[in-house]
């Protein structure tokens, strides 16, 4: 079968708290084998720490429809390096196949899910970065605890729980969790992360919630 391409026009729009236009990128988009309608895509903007509105704008230049959203994101928390933690974001294809250079990450190829629903058994990945972590001989250490929570019981799954410690280099940490819900009832569940500084003895915690759904 002939690929399918679906051509978009993007355009993103950064306006700073007094509604002024700071930063504005404009691109054409092929995306292929997109007959289901999904593709993944990716834009990155260095800002100063502030409040911003995002205007996302996006023509499908075949089909002449056109979509729009806007959504207010906060970066005060990285001002002054005091973020410590990022959010803890569903994703796919964590590995080192080559792919477009937007996706790439130090642990591999990082495409952040755009849904929160998935079939159970299916295989999928939680992505998180840790920041100003304390260092010996240049390296960080943590140890990292993935723990499941069921969201109508507040019921932990302790079958899920997964525990690992790393040793790398630098400040920063790049963490990617494969995790395969194949013990899961369908419902809905929150994953905590919880991080501990080895070095320093400080903790920091992430969460994300997620549904798994029976297989049709």
């Amino acid at each position: 079968a002939l690929p399918i391409y679906l051509i978009v026009s993007r355009t993103v729009r950064v306006f700073d708290n007094i509604d002024s236009l700071i930063e504005e990128k404009r691109s054409i988009l092929i995306a292929q084998n997109s007959d289901h309608g999904i593709f993944f895509d990716e834009v990155n903007f260095w800002l100063v720490p502030d409040d911003y509105r995002l205007d996302v704008e996006l023509v499908d230049v075949n089909q002449k429809r056109l979509g729009r959203k806007s959504f207010e994101v906060s970066l005060i928390d990285y001002q002054d390096d005091a973020k410590k933690i990022s959010d803890l974001i569903p994703a796919l294809l964590i590995d080192k196949a080559f792919t477009h250079e937007k996706f790439n990450k130090p642990v591999g190829r990082v495409i952040p899910l755009t849904v929160t629903e998935f079939p159970l058994c299916n295989l999928f990945y939680f992505y998180a970065e840790v920041y100003n972590l304390e260092t010996k001989n240049g390296e960080h250490r943590l140890r990292t605890t993935y723990e499941v929570t069921n969201k109508e019981k507040m019921r932990r799954e302790i079958v899920d729980v997964m525990i690992k410690d790393h040793i790398e280099a630098g400040d920063v940490a790049y963490l990617a969790a494969e995790y395969h819900p194949m013990d899961l009832n369908p419902g809905s569940y929150i994953m905590t992360l919880r991080v501990k500084d080895l070095l320093s003895g400080e903790e920091r915690n992430a969460v994300s919630e997620f549904e798994l759904i029976p297989i049709e």
